[in-house]
């Protein structure tokens, strides 16, 4: 390696970018940026200013491959206290096919409400027509729930951890997006049941399953998830749709609130977006 492979190297390590990271942001592959930190080639002149953006240096720090330390000594004053210096971590922007992900998982989610009163208004707003609409806004509710969470997910965090801990990231955005969409469909599943004249215990129980195996890998991606701020891992959000899971079986099972409580688990959706937010602010 060479003083810019090096340098280049060792930048992007202390940012905790990934090589496909500075691929993103100079638009070109992360064999073009491979092949930099290798040795093997070296930048063309019109990337060099974008890659020193990314990088956090002047270009001329990047073509000497070494930090200009001169400059910062001769401006700080000779009796200042030594104050301790922080760096902000680097956070990319959403990939377009993220956020086609994210849009369409909310599209399919307002679709479902819709769905709902369109089913119910050509039904005549009988009990029947109502039960099959909200079996169908909970089914859509599911598909993009899915598709929103694991968009979120693998932004939030796969994005941004290093790449020994990509793997347990990417696990962990499919079995929380797998969970959170199996809470949904268990109860598009109860309804359809219900639509069919199953018995309403049976019901129950396949809905409970369902929602049970949904809460289970839900606990689970919390468990593994990996942290991107250096602390433990495991994610707080991990904890919200199991706590929600009960409220909504107490408050169905002791005051036959299963209808109106559903609300809870979009509640929950929203709760688990603010706290990887501000978690990512830490």
């Amino acid at each position: 390696m060479n003083n810019f492979s090096e340098f280049l190297y060792n930048k992007r390590k202390k940012l905790g970018l990934t090589q496909q990271d500075i691929a993103d942001e100079l638009g070109i592959s992360n064999k073009a940026v491979s092949k930099w930190e290798a040795g093997d080639s070296f930048p063309e002149t019109a990337q060099l200013v974008p890659l020193a953006n990314v990088l956090g240096c002047s270009v001329d720090e990047l073509l000497r491959g070494a930090e200009n330390d001169r400059k910062a000594v001769a401006e700080e004053p000779r009796n200042a206290d030594p104050v301790e210096k922080t760096e902000e971590p680097v956070r990319s922007p959403m990939k377009v096919w993220q956020i086609v992900l994210f849009s369409v998982g909310v599209f399919l989610t307002l679709a479902g409400v819709a769905a709902m009163l369109i089913v119910g208004f050509l039904g005549e707003k009988t009990k029947q027509a109502w039960t099959l609409g909200t079996a169908c806004m909970f089914a859509l509710i599911a598909v993009g729930a899915f598709l929103s969470a694991y968009a979120i997910i693998r932004h939030a965090v796969y994005d941004r951890v290093s790449d020994d801990k990509k793997g347990r990231a990417s696990l962990a955005a499919i079995f929380s997006a797998v969970g959170m969409s199996l809470i949904c469909f268990s109860i598009a599943a109860l309804m359809f049941l219900l639509q069919l004249e199953i018995n309403k215990y049976v019901s129950s129980a396949v809905m409970i399953v369902v929602m049970a195996l949904g809460v289970s890998l839900m606990i689970v991606s919390g468990l593994i998830m990996p942290s991107t701020d250096g602390k433990k891992d495991g994610s707080v959000a991990g904890i919200v749709f199991p706590v929600a899971t009960i409220v909504y079986l107490v408050c169905g099972f002791f005051f036959n609130l299963w209808h109106p409580m559903w609300i809870v688990f979009p509640a929950g959706g929203v709760v688990c977006g603010i706290i990887e937010y501000f978690r990512g602010k830490k």
